[in-house]
């Protein structure tokens, strides 16, 4: 019943869900998206959607990572490890691969910080209106306040204890999902 909505869902939203069932291991499932092109492009009109993780912890990297998979998120993660790499994969000379449609930012990086990556990410008419959902262990309101005013759509606070925090990176696979961006395309 609950793919049966998910499924609805995506297609209200101009995509397709596929999914595969393995015995013992449970279902895959991958999702495209309808995507606005440009006029005269000629690129397919749906893609698979590209996750960037910006995280310089590698166990939480392979912890998020892992967690996502098990919540049935199969698109691709590419996982840079500080704000200056991010910023680099996103705005570097001569770009040769597609720019993720979605973002997981930590804040706390070193080089360039998250906010600072943010603010990049937001000043820029090509990554605008990119879904930003920071994952940090700050949880200052003044903190979070800020990262909102430039822009990111949700601000997750890492719990401490690992169980927590694996129930949280469950919970954020779930609502990746089935989420639909300020932009009209499903991010997942």
């Amino acid at each position: 019943m609950g793919l049966a909505y998910v499924r609805t869902l995506v297609r209200r939203h101009g995509g397709n869900i596929t999914c595969q069932s393995t015995i013992g291991v449970g279902p895959t499932c991958t999702l495209t998206i309808a995507h606005m092109l440009p006029k005269g492009s000629h690129m397919p009109d749906t893609q698979s959607v590209t996750i960037l993780l910006v995280e310089d912890d590698p166990g939480h990297a392979r912890l998020i990572e892992r967690h996502l998979r098990r919540a049935h998120i199969t698109n691709e993660i590419i996982t840079l490890r500080d704000g200056q790499a991010a910023v680099d994969y996103l705005f570097g000379e001569g770009l040769r691969h597609p720019l993720p449609l979605l973002i997981l930012l930590d804040l706390n990086l070193p080089g360039l910080s998250g906010v600072q990556v943010l603010e990049r990410l937001k000043a820029d008419v090509r990554t605008q209106h990119m879904p930003v959902i920071c994952l940090t262990t700050t949880d200052n309101p003044p903190d979070i306040e800020r990262c909102y005013a430039l822009g990111c759509n949700v601000h997750l606070t890492k719990p401490i204890a690992y169980e927590q925090f694996a129930d949280a990176i469950r919970q954020l696979g779930l609502f990746l999902a089935i989420v639909k961006s300020p932009s009209g395309e499903v991010p997942l």
